[in-house]
């Protein structure tokens, strides 16, 4: 019954308990994104935002400027720098990736507006004249955009 995805993402990826291995963001989406395909592939056809949360801590630029270089390469077809049992057979093409930090609220407002946005789009029409990026050129866009951890501190 839902009517539009939000992946939440860890920029600083996750490790589920002590004797797992530890998983960057991509793998973390890529986890999450096989689960649902192997519960209903047609899940994975609705319309999604991607959010990289944790922005304010340490290193995470470094590390938002990795994960968008190893998703381009990945929607590109290039997977040799992953595990080949996590890739899923369909790679999610979000609407949108917006950074975000909860503990100082950086692009929360944002990505309300956001997600309002494309919730008119896709199912009220309230936005016949927007044309959906492709999700290429919003990685691309995210490479382009300097973010700096220090105007989050």
């Amino acid at each position: 019954r839902t009517k539009l995805l939000l992946f939440l993402i860890d920029i600083n990826g996750f490790k589920w308990r002590p004797d797992c291995p530890h998983r960057s963001a991509l793998e973390t989406l890529l986890l999450l994104t096989k689960e649902i395909e192997l519960y209903d592939k047609s899940i994975l056809a609705k319309p999604a935002v991607l959010a990289i949360s944790k922005m304010d801590t340490p290193q995470s630029s470094a590390k938002y400027e990795k994960f968008l270089l190893d998703l381009k390469l990945l929607i590109d077809g290039q997977t040799s720098h992953i595990d080949s049992e996590i890739i899923p057979d369909t790679i999610l093409h979000f609407d949108d990736m917006i950074p975000i930090s909860s503990r100082n609220t950086y692009n929360i407002m944002y990505l309300r507006k956001r997600f309002r946005s494309l919730i008119d789009y896709y199912y009220f029409e309230a936005l016949q004249n927007e044309t959906p990026r492709s999700f290429l050129s919003i990685i691309e866009r995210e490479q382009n955009a300097s973010f700096n951890e220090a105007m989050l501190i």
